[in-house]
């Protein structure tokens, strides 16, 4: 009983005080950076499972691109809905990756990284050239923000301000983490955990690891093309540089300081490491350098990242308490 209660409250306090932070400021760049750590925090949720997979995705700023460009090309050029454009998306997201999964999941390990890291070499060197369809290096400018929505009793939503955008990606990034929580306590995650523990071993017992392969990685692109689809709408404005291979490293990095292990590592890393970013902001072309040397301090000296970090600190406190408490 107290486990399952500790379970929820690590679920229900977050989600209180990001509820109650537009409440506390109304300043437009603390909601900006709010809106970006969500943002980057949905990107991490999507990209953890693939990892504990064994998958190592160099390409996942790529599908991210793929439902921003997307939605903004499908509501910019068809007229299409909004939120239609934003279903679609991560639906066309999702189409790519059964593609490239069909071709490429069998592959495993090194190999599989490098051909991921080939796919979003050349995906980025396609939307620069593609300049009728994407804008080139220009960009893709004058994408519309969401329409407003109509609530019961005359209420309505209208996106104008970075309040109703905050609601929005809280929403979206609320969704995100039930979706990856329940896949990951489900079956699915258990086999896909153990596939990267020991693929043939998980095949020995009769299960095809390229089903469940193909299953995790569809379904955490879906869920990065729900994100590139907000990302569109929200800045108004996409451009190649925004999805380059470091992007997709960027993720990787957030994952593994948070902590591979644990469910809430990447939403940890994602959190941390964008704020850091954005308090640097001045230092910007300093920001490889400073993560990349962050994640080779995290792989040495705490493989198990921030919660392991504080894990192991709380263990500290509690036994020193008790060392005390017996002296006494």
């Amino acid at each position: 009983m107290k486990r399952s209660l500790e379970k929820y409250i690590i679920f229900v306090i977050p989600a209180i005080v990001l509820l109650l932070i537009p409440a506390i400021t109304s300043n437009p760049y603390f909601l900006h950076v709010g809106i970006l750590v969500m943002l980057n925090s949905m990107l991490a949720i999507s990209l953890m499972p693939l990892l504990r997979s064994g998958l190592i995705n160099i390409a996942h700023a790529s599908f991210w691109a793929i439902g921003a460009y997307s939605s903004a090309l499908l509501v910019m050029k068809v007229g299409l809905n909004f939120w239609l454009a934003m279903m679609s998306a991560g639906l066309i997201a999702t189409i790519f990756a059964a593609v490239i999964g069909f071709l490429t999941l069998r592959i495993r390990g090194l190999f599989f990284m490098l051909v991921t890291f080939s796919f979003a070499t050349f995906f980025q060197l396609a939307l620069s050239y593609l300049r009728g369809l994407t804008g080139g290096p220009d960009g893709l400018v004058g994408i519309p923000g969401p329409p407003s929505v109509l609530l019961p009793y005359g209420l309505k939503i209208e996106f104008v301000g970075k309040v109703s955008y905050y609601y929005f990606i809280l929403l979206l990034l609320a969704g995100a983490v039930l979706i990856v929580y329940r896949l990951w306590v489900s079956k699915l995650g258990r086999i896909c955990r153990a596939m990267a523990e020991n693929e043939r071993l998980v095949q020995s017992i009769g299960v095809n690891p390229m089903k469940y392969k193909m299953l995790i990685f569809c379904t955490m692109t879906f869920l990065s093309g729900i994100a590139g689809s907000f990302y569109a709408h929200y800045l108004r404005f996409l451009g190649p540089q925004d999805f380059d291979v470091w992007a997709s490293i960027t993720l990787l990095i957030f994952v593994q300081v948070g902590g591979l292990y644990s469910f809430f590592g990447g939403l940890i890393g994602a959190s941390s490491l964008t704020i850091i970013a954005e308090l640097f902001k001045f230092a910007e072309h300093w920001q490889p350098i400073f993560f990349g040397g962050l994640l080779i301090l995290v792989s040495l000296f705490a493989p198990e990242g921030m919660v392991g970090i504080v894990s192991r600190l709380k263990e500290k406190v509690r036994k020193t308490c008790l060392y005390w408490k017996q002296k006494s």
